[in-house]
């Protein structure tokens, strides 16, 4: 995108995020205007509180703590807000208790001096951070812990699931009444009420950001860094529930796109053709991602060959294919930092592989041959033909 604005002319372009390096403007220096958007002020935080709530009576002081907590982070201060308007039905007494419990947390870690016009989530790291982020999550579960309430669910998905939409609650909301009932066609009939619920709920939550896909199709994801106090804590206090989430989205996405029997022994163009599927790859990685959370690193390592030995197939040999490097960088992300071999593999058959149609003279094909090999021998395929699965067979041919 960044190469596309340079080339640009007569053009305005709006970049809301922070470019690390000057460099990849390069050529555009004497037409760039950086507009840094800092932490908001105590006169700012007063104005956003007055806006949001024109006709209800706040106490006095309510300004001053909700800016001593969260010293002007505007997530923070949009969230505690969030929680300010589900309080205001229960009277002042309900947001005096909410002010305490804050003022007991104290204030949150000032910005670093000459941090000027940093950005918000740069002029206070995550780490000084955690401590007031875990305190607006207690609340938060205390709102939601009603009896009756589907948003504990959707907190818990939301701290594992990098997006979400309504058919992945429906399944999720599904399954838990199947199992409850055992009713399938009546489940899923009030599973997809309660998920349309369940995300009208969600989207009084300022820390629940909302996209649209390539064809339009609305999904949403929980802010990278409540969703990873929301997993961290998860992990922490729950482990087996922590990994029975991974397994069930990726269950929900196998099924979804018939992964175990897609390509496999077949050669159906059509199906082969959506590996081009923008939709097709997402779900692709976003299964890749719950395999990779999982304790099973076999099954992971297997389906991620898998799927890079498609998309290589059907591109990637020619030119470079996005849907390659997405995998990778799927599997670079979810593997602690002692266990990189696996990756380097695919990274080093990618730099020895030649692109192009013509690949007499080029590339490094002992290389190739070398690190398709220790693949192979990574996986466990290099036994006899017979011993293999349906799976294994077609990712060793």
């Amino acid at each position: 995108l960044l190469k596309l604005v340079q080339r640009l002319d007569r053009t305005v372009a709006i970049i809301a995020r922070t470019v690390t390096s000057q460099e990849e403007l390069a050529g555009s220096h004497d037409r760039l205007t950086k507009l840094a958007l800092g932490s908001f002020s105590l006169e700012q935080v007063k104005e956003y509180l007055t806006k949001g709530f024109p006709t209800a009576t706040l106490p006095e002081r309510l300004s001053r703590e909700v800016y001593a907590f969260s010293r002007g982070h505007p997530l923070m201060v949009s969230v505690v807000a969030g929680l300010i308007e589900r309080l205001l039905p229960r009277g002042e007494a309900a947001l005096v208790q909410l002010l305490k419990r804050l003022a007991d947390q104290g204030p949150a870690p000032s910005p670093p001096k000459g941090s000027g016009g940093c950005p918000a989530e740069t002029s206070q790291s995550i780490e000084e951070l955690t401590r007031q982020f875990d305190a607006l999550l207690e609340e938060i579960r205390r709102d939601a812990g009603r009896k009756g309430s589907l948003v504990p669910i959707g907190l818990d998905l939301g701290a594992v699931a990098r997006r979400f939409d309504r058919a992945l609650l429906t399944y999720v909301l599904g399954r838990n009444l199947k199992e409850q009932d055992g009713e399938a066609d009546q489940a899923q009939a009030l599973a997809a009420q309660r998920a349309a619920r369940l995300l009208n709920r969600l989207r009084d939550y300022a820390f629940v950001q909302w996209f649209e896909d390539a064809d339009g199709a609305p999904y949403a994801r929980v802010h990278y860094l409540i969703r990873e106090r929301l997993a961290e804590r998860l992990r922490r206090e729950d482990p087996a529930r922590y990994e029975q989430w991974h397994a069930e989205l990726a269950r929900y996405y196998e099924q979804r796109l018939d992964c175990e029997t897609l390509d496999v022994g077949r050669s159906d163009y059509a199906r082969l053709h959506r590996i081009e599927d923008p939709s097709w790859q997402t779900a692709m990685t976003e299964w890749l991602y719950h395999l990779c959370r999982l304790n099973d690193r076999r099954a992971a390592q297997l389906q991620l060959t898998r799927l890079y030995v498609q998309a290589f197939d059907w591109w990637g040999a020619y030119l470079p294919f996005r849907f390659c490097q997405d995998l990778l960088d799927v599997w670079e992300r979810t593997q602690p930092g002692d266990d990189r071999a696996f990756l380097q593999r695919f990274q080093a058959f990618q730099a020895a592989y030649p692109p192009g149609i013509d690949k007499r003279g080029q590339g490094d094909w002992a290389r190739v041959h070398e690190v398709l090999d220790l693949i192979l021998c990574d996986l466990e395929l290099d036994r006899p033909p017979e011993t293999l699965t349906t799976v294994e067979r077609y990712i060793r041919g």
